[in-house]
């Protein structure tokens, strides 16, 4: 809020030579947007395995088989609008909000990680377990996917607009 439009501009200019779509938020809130949305989503998932719903590979799978289509050509509001529309969401959320998990302190499965010095491909401990190959493939493909999608999406959603039409 204390930065000019100036400055603003020029940070975001810079932000898209890199590839990058700025997005000017009404407010600042800690973690800002897709931080807090993926931080959700992420205490939920460790909530399906401490439940038994599903292990670490299943719950992998099943976002990626559905977030993975389409989460990379809209946000969670265009994929209401077009998969059924927010009433029916609404509805849906009202049943199975009371289901959800809303701790305010960390769960058993991400203290365990912590207290295991795990860091994902960085040491070879995560969810799951990695060698030097794996490491190397996983960033690899993460690289490769990243700009593929990144290349189709300035195709429909050029870096200075908001859904593909010029701003």
């Amino acid at each position: 809020m204390r930065t000019s439009d100036d400055v603003f501009q020029r940070v975001a200019d810079l932000a898209k030579q890199f590839g990058k779509a700025p997005c000017l938020v009404e407010k600042d809130v800690r973690g800002f947007i897709v931080n807090r949305i993926a931080y959700a989503m992420y205490r939920e998932a460790v909530h399906l395995i401490e439940m038994g719903v599903a292990d670490v590979e299943t719950i992998d799978r099943s976002c990626r088989n559905a977030f993975g289509l389409w989460a990379s050509m809209c946000g969670p509001f265009r994929w209401m609008d077009i998969t059924g529309g927010p009433a029916a969401y609404a509805a849906s959320v009202a049943d199975i909000l009371p289901t959800l998990d809303n701790s305010t302190t960390l769960s058993e499965t991400f203290q365990r990680q912590i207290d295991d010095e795990c860091h994902g491909t960085m040491n070879g401990k995560g969810f799951y377990n990695y060698s030097q190959e794996d490491k190397e493939f996983w960033e690899r493909l993460f690289l490769d996917h990243a700009w593929a999608i990144r290349d189709i999406l300035d195709k429909h959603f050029p870096l200075d607009s908001a859904d593909g039409r010029e701003l």
